[in-house]
């Protein structure tokens, strides 16, 4: 059973430039979010920048793929893992910041009226 209800997900591929300013500032909006990440084999450090983080944050948790298995199955693993950890909620970002987490609070507003909520970036308020 997880602690938090919330559960935050990245997928991530080379991503050492971002992951931990963004992982930094999910966190900073919210303590009691708990963050999911999933690394497809990076060569570029993410994965050392990873093990970091999950050394002194509890609220993460990083899945280390063998080789590059592409987002759309890292999607699929990250919903699994939220069911079977009893998440009432799960948010998708990328790792890239194309995604802002400054929205991550009124998204989960408008959750409590709806079934789902798709942000974008394209649109006026998101």
């Amino acid at each position: 059973m997880s602690k938090n209800k919330i559960l935050v997900f990245i997928a991530t591929y080379n991503e050492k430039q971002n992951i931990s300013d963004l992982f930094y500032n999910i966190i900073k909006i919210s303590p009691e979010y708990d963050v999911l990440i999933i690394d497809d084999n990076s060569t570029d450090g993410t994965k050392e920048t990873l093990e970091k983080l999950t050394a002194t944050h509890s609220c993460l948790t990083v899945i280390h793929r063998p080789r590059k298995m592409g987002v759309g199955s890292a999607h699929r693993a990250a919903m699994v893992y939220a069911l079977k950890n009893e998440y009432e909620e799960l948010v998708t970002m990328d790792a890239d910041f194309s995604h802002s987490p400054s929205t991550i609070p009124q998204m989960l507003e408008k959750l409590k009226t709806s079934d789902f909520v798709i942000g974008s970036r394209y649109m006026k308020g998101g």
